[in-house]
């Protein structure tokens, strides 16, 4: 006999799909990253530190999912709030250094925020 499908509170439920959104941002920077700033590798420290971060921000953010969900243990609002300053990080030095609006370092920072208030632990 089956149990019963496990209920998941709603703010748990926003927070994974915020999660999929961080892992949706690390995969799309490491597919297409390079071909959409060309010069993202150099200023990001070099290949290896650019794949690094693709692969840990797409790991973070799967890992997140899984965490907000109840599946696996993750301390999320630690993860959460590193993916968020790191995006809002980013924005910040894209629009001071360059005039330019960074959308998927903006998206980390609005989703890593949003995860980290939304998640009921």
């Amino acid at each position: 006999m089956r149990s019963p499908p496990r209920e998941i509170p709603l703010h748990n439920a926003l927070a994974a799909a915020l999660s999929l959104l961080i892992f949706f941002v690390g995969v799309v920077h490491e597919v297409v990253g390079a071909t959409l700033y060309p010069d993202g590798p150099t200023q990001f420290g070099g290949t290896a530190a650019w794949h690094l971060a693709g692969v840990a921000l797409a790991l973070a953010g799967a890992w997140l999912v899984l965490a907000t969900l109840g599946i696996v243990w993750a301390p999320v609002r630690l993860i959460a709030a590193v993916v968020a300053i790191a995006g809002l990080a980013i924005s910040a030095q894209e629009i001071i250094a360059l005039q330019q609006f960074h959308l998927f370092a903006t998206t980390l920072a609005v989703t890593g925020a949003g995860v980290g208030l939304l998640y009921r632990g």
